[in-house]
C-alpha cells in the first residue's frame, strides 16, 4: 500500500479504537454479551441536507430487508453517488442486564434511538467523527434505529 494512502486512511480513522489491541481484546472477552441485530430493514432516501432530516416525513426510494444484520450504505444503490440519506430499524437482544457501550461513526450527519429514545446524535456536515454512550440495558429485546445522511465529498 502507497505511504500517502496509508497516512490519509490513518488521518481518517483516528478517532477509531484499534480492534485487535490486547487491551481491546480483554475489555471486549470481559463485556456484556450482545444477542445480535434481527429484523432488520432500511429505507434510503434522496436529498441534500445540511442536518438530519425528518425522515418519516420523507418518500424513500428505496426499501427492504438487511439480510443477516449486515447494515451496510451500499444497499441504498445508485443513490450513494449522490447526497442521500438512510434509516436502519430493527431489534438486538441483551441476553442478560448490564452496561453497554454504543459507539456511531459517521461521515455527515446521525443518530441512534433505542427503544424509541434517542441515545445518540452526530448531526451536520462533518469529516468522519464518533460518538459514544454507556448505556445500562435490561434483559431482553429492544428496538433501534438509526438514521443518517450523507452530503457529498468523499
Amino acid at each position: 500500500v502507497d505511504r500517502r494512502v496509508m497516512a490519509d486512511y490513518r488521518k481518517k480513522y483516528k478517532d477509531l479504537p484499534p480492534l485487535l489491541s490486547r487491551k481491546y481484546i480483554e475489555k471486549m472477552a470481559n463485556a456484556p454479551q450482545f444477542g445480535g441485530l434481527s429484523d432488520v430493514k432500511f429505507a434510503a432516501y434522496e436529498g441534500n441536507w445540511k442536518n438530519l432530516p425528518d425522515f418519516d416525513k420523507l418518500e424513500p426510494k428505496l426499501t427492504g430487508d438487511v439480510k443477516n444484520g449486515q447494515i451496510n450504505l451500499g444497499l441504498a444503490k445508485d443513490l450513494v453517488k449522490k447526497p442521500f440519506g438512510m434509516v436502519f430499524t430493527g431489534d438486538f437482544e441483551i441476553p442478560k442486564t448490564g452496561e453497554f457501550e454504543f459507539v456511531v461513526a459517521s461521515d455527515d450527519g446521525s443518530r441512534l434511538l433505542i427503544d424509541g429514545e434517542t441515545e445518540i446524535v452526530n448531526d451536520g456536515i462533518h469529516p468522519t467523527s464518533t460518538k459514544k454512550k454507556k448505556l445500562k440495558m435490561e434483559e431482553g429485546i429492544h428496538s433501534f434505529r438509526l438514521e443518517y445522511f450523507d452530503g457529498g465529498g468523499k
